[in-house]
């Protein structure tokens, strides 16, 4: 379990938002350096990064925007970024009526934004099986770890061919084109 929301550490990026104040030693408060919005239901926010702060590619952490009242709204969001990168970038579906859906939907560069202290998750590039190719298959946010782990140099040269399928259901939402096809095109 974990003590900062009571609950388990593995828990999938699909659950619930939960409100409360985080404890100082369990998150670091970072502050919002841009939200995209690229539907009514999709956003991506980058937020700035505690420099102590390591994660795997692959991995997720709890994000958390506070409310007026100051209870803080988390959620656990797989990190798209690359782990070399001075900031952490969540793809997020915005939830109807989600405490924390209602916040990214209105933060704005500058606001504070709460980033727990560890990550999580087995979906690595360690934790990917020997062979030839690499296929990722994801649906709409889904997309994310596999953008993190799409950065991991180490990638590009442990398999012959790498394919990614992203389905979603709208052009709109294909958020992670342009980033998987620069990467497609880097030597």
């Amino acid at each position: 379990m974990n003590a900062l929301h009571d609950l388990p550490a593995d828990l999938p990026a699909s659950a619930p938002e939960v409100a409360s104040p985080p404890p100082p030693s369990k998150a670091t408060r970072q502050s919002v350096i841009s939200v995209r919005r690229w539907t009514d239901a999709l956003v991506s926010v980058r937020v700035t990064r505690d420099p102590a702060y390591r994660f795997t590619a692959g991995h997720y952490a709890r994000l958390g925007l506070a409310g007026a009242d100051g209870a803080i709204a988390t959620r656990p969001l797989s990190i798209a970024s690359a782990t070399t990168d001075p900031h952490l970038e969540f793809v997020c579906t915005l939830v109807p009526d989600g405490e924390l859906s209602a916040r990214l939907a209105s933060c704005a560069p500058g606001d504070d934004a709460y980033v727990d202290r560890t990550s999580y998750g087995f979906l690595t590039v360690d934790g990917l099986a020997p062979g030839p190719d690499l296929w990722m298959l994801a649906t709409g946010t889904g997309i994310a770890p596999f953008l993190s782990i799409l950065r991991e140099p180490r990638v590009w040269t442990s398999f012959e061919r790498v394919v990614v399928v992203h389905s979603v259901r709208l052009a709109s939402e294909l958020a992670a084109a342009a980033p998987i096809a620069a990467l497609a095109r880097a030597p």
